[in-house]
């Protein structure tokens, strides 16, 4: 069942994973590059560590961008490759009506990228910066 992120309680979780390459047969055939690239899967878990869901993390748009998923507001946990490989576990939040975005691909935030600032991020153990924590109005009860 999908979730509709507008709906009361619903908000949504951005995750940049590192890019991995996927073969694409037809182009092969074709005689093209065989390799597109998307951005690696990963797993979301429930704070105890319930698996809820597997993300194929590729929108399926010409362009390339990561899946938007829809979740009732609320804390979990992402299980999912980092940048040079590492497998890490970023606890999230997700607010009514606004998109968690977590930035694990090694990349700089995009300008503009509102609420940050250094007091407030969420590093890895080798101290890159993934994201924010969520201001403690917007912390949804578990």
């Amino acid at each position: 069942m999908a979730l509709n992120q507008t709906a009361p309680g619903n908000g949504a979780l951005m995750v940049y994973s590192p890019l991995e390459a996927v073969a694409n047969l037809s182009a092969e055939i074709s005689g093209q590059p065989s390799d597109d690239w998307e951005y690696s899967d990963y797993r979301i878990l429930s704070p105890d560590g319930k698996r809820l869901k597997w993300v194929a993390n590729n929108a399926g748009t010409v362009q390339l961008h990561p899946q938007t998923i829809a979740l009732p507001a609320g804390n979990y946990r992402v299980v999912a490759q980092a940048d040079g490989g590492i497998r890490v576990t970023v606890p999230v939040v997700i607010a009514s009506h606004q998109t968690t975005v977590l930035h694990l691909d090694g990349h700089d935030f995009p300008p503009g990228e509102t609420g940050f600032n250094q007091t407030n991020s969420v590093r890895l153990p080798d101290g890159r910066i993934v994201g924010w924590r969520a201001a403690a109005q917007n912390v949804p009860a578990s």
